[in-house]
């Protein structure tokens, strides 16, 4: 359910870009390193990850499977999946086979990393049982982070700076591996017994393999 709501609300991105082109005036120069930074954080980013995180958040709202801290980083990523599942369809079509690995390794991944981010928040939001004013700034602050860390990605790809998103690539991937750790710390059903190996979680996520 969650990753066909995410590959549908892949369509919202088209209103949502245009509102942010055509009424509050962002446009991709192409020359303006900083504006060109604030239009994909914004009419790319932001728009993005509010298209990708309404599925996992109306899930979470109607559904009682979401229990555990780990289910939010689980099921924000999968909304992502299907979002990139769509975006990548479509990415294929007008590009051929030449954008394969950076869209099926990079921005898959990426795409699930942001939308972790926004809900590594609603995690700390309900099991610190934060109050109204702090969790509604930490919220804020992990769509920004999430957006801008989008924005920013999607940037470099423009640029071409092939080295520098290989990198950004890889310290969001450490990230990732650990919010992904936490949540599971936090769980009432964590073992001490048994211990993460976050070096085969990050080649699993970038292999696709299980085991």
């Amino acid at each position: 359910i969650v990753f066909i709501a995410g590959a549908a609300f892949t369509f919202l991105v088209y209103p949502l870009s245009d509102f942010c082109e055509y009424f509050i005036g962002l446009s991709f120069s192409g020359a303006s390193f900083f504006n060109d930074l604030i239009y994909c954080s914004i009419a790319i980013g932001l728009v993005e990850e509010l298209a990708k995180i309404i599925p996992f958040l109306l899930v979470l709202r109607f559904f009682k499977f979401i229990k555990e801290p780990y289910d939010f980083i689980l099921y924000a990523a999968v909304s992502a999946l299907g979002f990139a599942f769509v975006e990548n369809i479509l990415y294929f079509k007008e590009y051929q086979f030449h954008v394969i690995f950076i869209r099926s390794v990079y921005s898959v991944v990426g795409h699930m990393f942001w939308s972790s981010i926004i809900a590594y928040a609603l995690i700390k939001i309900k099991f610190n049982n934060l109050n109204k004013v702090k969790s509604f700034n930490l919220l804020i602050g992990a769509i920004i982070i999430a957006s801008f860390g989008h924005g920013l990605y999607d940037l470099m790809l423009f640029y071409e700076l092939a080295s520098l998103t290989t990198i950004f690539f890889f310290m969001s991937l450490i990230a990732f591996v650990l919010m992904i750790n936490n949540s599971l710390n936090i769980s009432n059903f964590y073992n001490y017994e048994i211990s993460l190996r976050r070096e085969k979680i990050a080649f699993q996520l970038i292999s696709g393999r299980k085991n």
